[in-house]
């Protein structure tokens, strides 16, 4: 519910329903939707007594950004930015609408309005922190969010904003220091806790990165994108049934993805399970055939159960897509010594 109460609807319903998923017979996600609408017939109603008050005009659109309902966001707060043009918060929330929707250089002028207003207001700090990441002025959007430490040192949002700019200079050290301040401070956060699995996995420390990544799965419930990274972490640990067993749970919920195939067919390979692995690559080609080393793969595999003209045509056709690959061709040579 925290997400529901900070306006985040939409992630707040896939919580819910993630929920729903790992407790079967639970009502979350039906009581959810009733609440929402509650909620929002609620503020609704509240805002159209009085269209002067701000306060009401400010929460239904908050309401409908949750709902990402931007259109109808943006005509309740131009309705009241007239009168209360200055106010931050409607900066604020104006800024939010022009995010979402992409319109940078006006989320822009609302922020310095918004901060020109009131110069502590975190939350418009913060979303002035993102657009400077965005923009790769990292050292400009770490002052940033340093500042809105300093001014509220709770607010857990900065120490993520942090963790994700350390992680793209690639100084995994400190970021996994951010998230876990983060973490102290918010602990149901599987996103953050899923960035700490990633940091952990490239300073190979994959023990760490198993661990966070079945955190994350466990407040997320079954994604498809967690259970494939839990899966190469298990994989990069040599741990090669467990690798396959998570692609295998990946693939029930995204079962067109060549990539998963393509993993498994490895993590069944390093098992021996060569028949197997074969039908996995095959699967792979099958979905996407842009990667000549889904072609070499599925070729070896076959080499390997002494399907030997199966494997040649697999490379032939994988050259005529892909005939610059020097893979291909180097294996299709020794295939035919």
């Amino acid at each position: 519910m925290v997400e529901a109460y900070q306006g985040k609807t939409h992630a707040s319903l896939q919580t819910l329903m993630a929920g729903s998923k790992l407790i079967p017979e639970s009502n979350l996600a039906r009581e959810y939707f009733q609440r929402a609408d509650l909620l929002g017939n609620e503020l609704i109603a509240t805002a159209a007594l009085d269209r002067r008050n701000l306060e009401a005009q400010v929460n239904l659109a908050r309401h409908l950004i949750g709902l990402a309902r931007y259109d109808e966001a943006l005509k309740v707060l131009h309705a009241v930015e007239a009168p209360h043009a200055s106010h931050p918060l409607v900066q604020y929330e104006l800024a939010r609408c022009y995010l979402a929707q992409g319109r940078i250089d006006s989320a822009k002028t609302a922020i310095q309005k918004a901060t020109a207003a009131h110069p502590q207001f975190v939350d418009a700090l913060f979303l002035e922190g993102e657009l400077l990441a965005r923009e790769e002025a990292f050292d400009r959007a770490l002052i940033l969010h340093e500042k809105i430490l300093q001014i509220d040192p709770r607010m857990y949002e900065a120490h993520n904003a942090i963790g994700r700019i350390y992680r793209r200079q690639q100084q995994y050290a400190k970021a996994i220091a951010e998230f876990e301040k983060s973490l102290a401070i918010m602990e149901f956060q599987p996103a953050t806790v899923e960035a700490l699995g990633d940091c952990h996995r490239e300073t190979r420390d994959f023990k760490r990165a198993i661990s966070s990544y079945q955190k994350a799965l466990a407040m997320a419930g079954e994604n498809a994108n967690l259970l494939f990274k839990l899966g190469n972490a298990f994989y990069l640990s040599k741990e090669f049934a467990r690798a396959g067993v998570c692609y295998e749970s990946a693939l029930r919920t995204d079962s067109t993805n060549a990539e998963i195939y393509y993993n498994l067919g490895n993590a069944l390979m390093m098992q021996k399970r060569i028949p197997e692995a074969a039908a996995a690559y095959a699967q792979a080609v099958k979905i996407n055939d842009g990667e000549p080393d889904y072609f070499n793969n599925l070729a070896l595999s076959y080499r390997e159960l002494g399907r030997v003209a199966e494997a040649k045509r697999v490379f032939e056709r994988g050259l005529a897509l892909h005939p610059d690959s020097r893979m291909l061709m180097e294996n299709y040579r020794s295939i035919l010594r």
